[in-house]
């Protein structure tokens, strides 16, 4: 037997619980000398499609295209991007900017977005101290043009965020 097989029978005795293949009458009955026989012996070649099946109603079937999507939300969504950043430089889950609040998670996109603009900057000023300007210009270029398309989203929320800070202290 494979050892994908082997796996697909574990997960199948695992969480199958009508009938309980743990139980020891139930394996003597069938003369099995354990759960992983027993399941074997009554599923046979259906164990792939019962592995499948659970695998699917656990949430941990692949999807093909999934790794795919996910990458275009990145580039496209703000608020995935603002995830992404954060779980990159900062160590910060997913999980956790979507427990903030709206007020937060509108200060972090403005705080990352500093940072980008930050982080550009020193990269220009270390690349002008080396004084190799033709050899790392491009290099300077096209990161800051990727720096750019990045943050473009996020910019337009801290300029929304500036705009009502300046409304808030001028109604003050």
């Amino acid at each position: 037997m494979s050892k994908s097989y082997d796996a697909k029978l574990i997960l199948c005795t695992e969480a199958c619980v009508e009938p309980d293949l743990m139980n020891k009458s139930l394996q003597a009955h069938f003369d099995c000398k354990n759960a992983r026989e027993l399941c074997e012996k009554l599923f046979g070649f259906e164990v792939n499609e019962l592995s499948d099946e659970i695998s699917a109603l656990c949430g941990i079937t692949k999807n093909e295209n999934e790794e795919e999507e996910v990458k275009k939300l990145i580039k496209a969504n703000g608020e995935v991007q603002l995830m992404y950043l954060l779980f990159r430089y900062h160590d910060i889950l997913p999980s956790c900017v979507k427990e903030m609040g709206r007020g937060e998670r509108t200060i972090l996109k403005a705080f990352i977005s500093q940072e980008i603009q930050d982080r550009a900057e020193e990269l220009k000023k270390e690349c002008m101290k080396a004084k190799k300007v033709d050899k790392w210009q491009k290099i300077v270029d096209v990161t800051l043009k990727l720096i750019d398309k990045l943050s473009s989203p996020l910019n337009a929320v801290a300029d929304n965020l500036r705009r009502n800070a300046n409304q808030w202290t001028k109604s003050r």
